[in-house]
């Protein structure tokens, strides 16, 4: 009926709704609205005027005091005075572009990590989405320049919590719309109190629906929350409550920056001792502001783990749709070829969905496990901080404190018998640490690695039982073992993935570099150059099995291709060992032809996973990858055999066949470790009775 412009819509009885009409239509409809008796204030009599009264003031280049929060600024002096800072800070501050828009503007993103940051986890800030929204723009600028200069600050808790992060900024998300609006513009209860005590500004807490009295989707803020599984999601709508909307008059943008720097430090301050992550944006309504808020570990309550089985082509295909095009399913093994089993688990809400998917194509499959969490927190509870100087424990899954704490005391203790070896850190400086174990004349070079996948705990421990059996057992098997190779044991690849699957999120699979804004970590064990890229991983960098920008893309990568260079003149066997599948595979997984001592290492593996049965009948199958399991290309064990030809080398999948995958139960550690090192012994073994080794 009119011609409006709503600033606010309407929503719930009793709320208010926020619109602009033009000098025509206005006499007609405040007669309409006398008729109907709604009551009405008139808030801005000429809203060009309250625009034009918003001073856009210029920045003078390499003059930094020319950039303040007492006017708004074009995107081309945001974008260098962000540069400016950037040169002024070179080793804290990076200025990247994430890329380009339609009308080819730079998305520019900050990054910021002060001297002697805590690194614990990132921060994600926001703005700008919408172009009418000038002040959210204002205030990102104002939080980067409040991080940046928070060493020399007097506020201890800007101080802190700027320390505690690794912090991103995307201030302007929509520059072409920014800009185009700046041409043609016609038209939490803690935060809270935090924020009414500087200026008395009054928020609301609740529900989009119980606040603003609007139902609204495909905001960031939900996608968040279901997409990231994040426990806490809060949006902040900043100034005002209708009086100016889009027209806040420069005036107001300091208070504003101010008090909503209040806000946040108060969300993040009584959780700075935990992962969180901060989102900040727009919304469709005036000025706002997404936090998203993660103070507790990630949990899985209620997920349900499924074990399938596609039978026929026709099944395999829509298996393989649903990994490659829904991404509410986290899979833990993916769709390979018939008659091998999918491993996935599903969230609550899509468990029905899914299950009637299934049974409509006579999909066969089994829950292994109802409620996800239950069994993860079983994990944990044995777990209890050891003085490792008392050995360590395999009743329990081990940290990389307790790891290291024990490499050193055994360095310390058996220093004619090992010896730790740090071959470099990673990305958020962490040691990628091992040890060496060398009792004889060291002319051969026995390689074990694992840990290279976040989530998988069982594969470090076992490595560490391994090296404890090698360097204390009076078995006279094992003690020669000891005495006929060098034994270089590095049970930890992916320091930084399992600390934060420790932390905060179980069931991470990556490493922790980030990639772009907001995404984060490649999967290690398909980042090395053989045949990389060519099946079993994407190209994607938020898919959890993403290979990488390129083999060797990762320091952990890098760094370990190095050492095992440095030691390839006698390297006699490389075992690379991860959870899970009971598989033990040979190079290579591009291929079912018998490439290189194919027909050697069948024999040899065969024999071993015979003997490996015989304690516990755990099954394994031997093959490569391609024949028995994902035919994943890209691995270790793959490079190291291409590179330097070991007379042995595989990988091996350990326990379970999926009825529990990631979250096999503790009390399974010391059986998966018994069987493991009879399979070890026997690969030596075997590979000496038929001239091998």
């Amino acid at each position: 009926m009119y011609d409006v412009n709503f600033w606010r819509e309407p929503g719930l009885l009793y709320k208010p709704v926020d619109f602009v009409v033009s000098p025509e239509v206005k006499p007609v409809f405040l007669k309409e609205a006398n008729n109907l008796g709604l009551y009405l204030t008139t808030m801005i009599v000429d809203v060009q005027k309250a625009f034009d009264m918003q001073t856009v003031k210029t920045y003078i280049r390499r003059k930094m005091d020319s950039f303040d929060w007492y006017s708004y600024y074009r995107t081309e002096d945001i974008y260098q005075w962000l540069r400016d800072l950037a040169k002024a800070h070179p080793s804290e501050m990076e200025l990247h572009s994430i890329g380009r828009t339609y009308e080819n503007r730079d998305i520019m993103s900050v990054r910021i990590q002060l001297k002697g940051s805590k690194n614990r986890s990132r921060v994600i800030v926001e703005g700008g989405i919408h172009a009418r929204e000038w002040i959210a723009p204002a205030f990102v600028t104002y939080f980067i320049h409040q991080i940046i200069k928070a060493p020399s600050s007097n506020n201890m808790v800007l101080k802190e919590i700027a320390l505690t992060y690794e912090w991103f900024f995307v201030p302007i998300l929509n520059p072409d719309g920014y800009e185009y609006s700046h041409g043609e513009r016609n038209m939490c209860n803690d935060a809270k109190t935090k924020i009414a005590q500087r200026f008395n500004t009054q928020y609301t807490v609740g529900t989009a629906y119980d606040t603003v009295g609007y139902v609204t989707s495909g905001v960031s803020g939900c996608w968040v929350k279901r997409r990231l599984r994040v426990p806490y999601v809060v949006t902040f709508e900043l100034r005002d409550s209708g009086f100016h909307g889009f027209a806040l008059p420069p005036n107001k943008i300091l208070p504003t920056c101010q008090e909503t720097m209040d806000g946040v430090l108060s969300l993040l301050s009584p959780r700075r001792d935990k992962f969180t992550e901060l989102r900040i944006t727009d919304s469709a309504r005036p000025a706002v502001l997404v936090i998203t808020v993660s103070a507790e570990k990630v949990r899985y309550d209620n997920y349900a783990l499924y074990k399938v089985n596609p039978e026929t082509e026709e099944q395999l295909k829509f298996l393989k749709d649903l990994y490659e095009k829904n991404e509410e399913y986290d899979f833990w093994k993916a769709p390979s070829h018939v008659g091998e089993y999918v491993s996935l688990v599903s969230p609550p809400e899509l468990k029905e969905e899914l299950e009637h998917s299934l049974k409509k194509r006579s999909i066969y499959f089994e829950i292994t496990l109802n409620n996800l969490q239950e069994a993860f927190d079983a994990q944990l509870y044995s777990r209890r901080k050891r003085d490792t100087r008392e050995g360590l424990y395999w009743t329990n899954y081990q940290t990389i404190d307790e790891i290291y704490g024990w490499f050193s005391d055994l360095e310390r203790n058996n220093s004619n018998v090992v010896s730790v070896v740090t071959i470099g850190q990673t990305h958020e400086g962490r040691n990628i640490t091992g040890i060496k174990i060398s009792r004889g004349s060291g002319d051969r070079v026995f390689f074990l690695q694992a840990g290279e996948l976040g989530a998988d705990w069982l594969s470090p421990v076992i490595l560490t039982y391994i090296a404890n059996e090698l360097i204390f057992s009076n078995d006279p098997e094992i003690k020669a073992a000891a005495e006929d190779f060098t034994w270089y044991i590095f049970p930890l690849t992916n320091p930084d993935g399992f600390q934060f699957s420790q932390d905060s999120v179980r069931l991470w699979m990556k490493n922790r570099r980030p990639i772009s804004t907001g995404v984060v970590g490649v999967d290690l064990s398909k980042n090395w150059n053989s045949q990389w890229g060519v099946s079993g991983g994407s190209h994607s960098p938020s898919a959890s099995n993403f290979i990488g920008e390129g083999p060797f893309s990762e320091p952990e990568t890098r760094q370990l291709s190095n050492f095992i260079d440095s030691v390839s003149s006698k390297l006699t066997a490389f075992l690379s060992f991860r959870s899970f599948g009971q598989r033990f595979l040979i190079p290579f997984a591009h291929s079912n032809d018998p490439i290189y001592n194919y027909n050697e290492m069948v024999t040899i593996g065969r024999r071993a996973m015979g003997s490996l049965a015989v304690r516990y009948n755990t099954q394994y199958l031997v093959g490569t990858s391609k024949a028995v399991h994902d035919g994943a290309t890209g691995s270790v064990t793959d490079w190291v055999k291409y590179r330097y030809r070991p007379r042995i080398a595989a990988t091996y999948m350990l326990r379970d066949t999926g009825n529990s995958g990631f979250s096999l139960p503790v009390n399974q550690i010391i059986p998966t470790a018994e069987e493991t090192l009879d399979s070890l012994l026997a690969i030596i073994r075997e590979a000496k009775f038929i001239n091998v080794l």
